[in-house]
């Protein structure tokens, strides 16, 4: 629980720093470890209740995040996506906020780096995208034909 504390203490003004995430990570991860392993009951609940306050705060600022997208770097996006990776890996997985918000912050990353994209650029990813279409309609027209071979 110490350690948790020490790491998470690191991170506590500057969760948005790219940098102190290493730091997010092994907090939430101690945190985890004591829910997980043999610790008394009040230690437990004590890292429950710090991690859900972690997760809560973390939903509250990805929250304003998506209120004001326009205003937010790529770099910036990318690390909350990460910070809400860690909490995913430390037992928040199935938490449907969690995930939705994480979804589309990750979609409105991918639609404002195809907006920054030159029109050279989105002529190539089209072409690329088109012959990866195009693939995908010759093998299942292989698939197609192989299903009807073994079945007769």
């Amino acid at each position: 629980m110490d350690t948790a504390r020490a790491e998470l203490k690191k991170v506590e003004e500057k969760l948005g720093d790219p940098n102190k995430l290493i730091h997010f990570k092994n907090g939430i991860t101690s945190l985890q470890n004591v829910i997980s392993e043999g610790a008394a009951k009040i230690e437990k609940d004590i890292a429950r209740k710090i991690a859900l306050t972690y997760k809560h705060r973390v939903l509250s600022e990805v929250s304003f995040i998506l209120d004001n997208f326009a205003s937010y770097e790529a770099v910036a996006l990318e690390h909350w996506i990460n910070v809400m990776e860690v909490l995913m890996a430390a037992g928040f997985d199935d938490d449907a906020v969690l995930n939705t918000s994480k979804k589309q912050l990750v979609s409105r990353l991918h639609l404002q780096s195809i907006e920054h994209l030159s029109p050279v650029e989105l002529e190539r990813l089209e072409k690329e995208l088109r012959a990866a279409l195009e693939s995908l309609s010759l093998h299942k027209g292989r698939l197609s034909n192989i299903k009807i071979s073994t079945s007769k």
